[in-house]
Formats: C-alpha cells, sequence, structure tokens
C-alpha cells in the first residue's frame, strides 16, 4: 500500500497541494466575465461617434478667414455679397501706385475707379465692388493686384488671396 496516494492530496513539483476537487464532481472553472470587453466597445464606439460628430459638423467653421497678399499683409478685410474691401500694406520698400485689381468672383472693369498710391510701409484701402456671391458660404477669392513703382514707372502685378465667410449686410 505504499504506492497509493493520499486522499484528497496533489502531488506537484512544489510538494503536497490540497486539491478543491471533490469525488463525483466536475473540476472547477473560473469564469471570467465579459463585462470589462463590453465597457472598452461601448467606449470605443462613443469615442468614434464624438470624433465623427466633431469632423462633420464643424469643418465649415475649422477654416479661418484669411488674407494674403505678396506685396505685403492685408489683415483688415471684409467679404459681402456685393464688395470685398481690405486694406494691404506695401512692404515692398518703395511706393507704388495700384493700377488695377481682379478679383475672382467680382466683376468690372477696371475694377478700381481711380489708382490707389500707396507709400512704403503704409496701407491703403482697397474696395472692389460687383460681386456676386452668397451670404454664409465660404468664398475662396483668388487676386491679381496690379501696380507701378512710382520711382520707375514700371507695371508689376502680384497675386494674393482672401478665404472668409461671406457676411450679410449691417
Amino acid at each position: 500500500m505504499s504506492n497509493m496516494r493520499p486522499q484528497g492530496k496533489q502531488y506537484s513539483q512544489q510538494g503536497y497541494q490540497k486539491s478543491s476537487y471533490q469525488p463525483g464532481s466536475a473540476p472547477a472553472v473560473e469564469q471570467k466575465p465579459l463585462i470589462n470587453l463590453w465597457w472598452v466597445i461601448g467606449f470605443a464606439a462613443v469615442l468614434l461617434i464624438v470624433i465623427l460628430y466633431f469632423t462633420v459638423f464643424t469643418s465649415e467653421k475649422a477654416e479661418e478667414d484669411t488674407c494674403f497678399m505678396e506685396l505685403g499683409d492685408c489683415p483688415d478685410f471684409i467679404v459681402t455679397p456685393d464688395y470685398v474691401s481690405f486694406a494691404v500694406w506695401n512692404e515692398l520698400g518703395f511706393d507704388i501706385t495700384i493700377k488695377d485689381i481682379e478679383v475672382d468672383g467680382c466683376g468690372g472693369d477696371p475694377w478700381l475707379s481711380e489708382p490707389v498710391s500707396i507709400p512704403a510701409g503704409s496701407a491703403g484701402r482697397l474696395e472692389i465692388y460687383g460681386c456676386d456671391m452668397e451670404v454664409d458660404e465660404q468664398a475662396h477669392l483668388d487676386m491679381e493686384l496690379y501696380y507701378t513703382d512710382e520711382a520707375t514707372g514700371e507695371l508689376e502685378y502680384v497675386s494674393g488671396q482672401i478665404n472668409a465667410m461671406v457676411t450679410g449686410y449691417d
């Protein structure tokens, strides 16, 4: 009888361990709840919905109103259904006279009723009429500005762009 193992005991490499196994019953299997997996899936779904919501419904408002001209900044501008108005800084280092300007979405020939002189380092306001745009649309207006160097009389042009929401009348 020396080959018999004691009942209720289990041999292992670490020594005796008491077994929870009872004769005639199935071995106990620990079940891990799936609730943790469902929380992870639910959180990921909510996060995806939030990201999609802010991407789809704020895409129009995410675009910032900007005005850029190659001859200098134009930080003060407005776009309405009928006209575009902006101040442009002359950062060329010499006095210029703006002869004409072409703006997408605006008609007129010439666009300027009279030339505008802008000394070096100063700003001048340009107003272009004859535009045809809808209120609350995002306008992307390409511009070409024709000017002369007052010292030489040489005609040059620079390009620029206005990206802005078309505003209604005040």
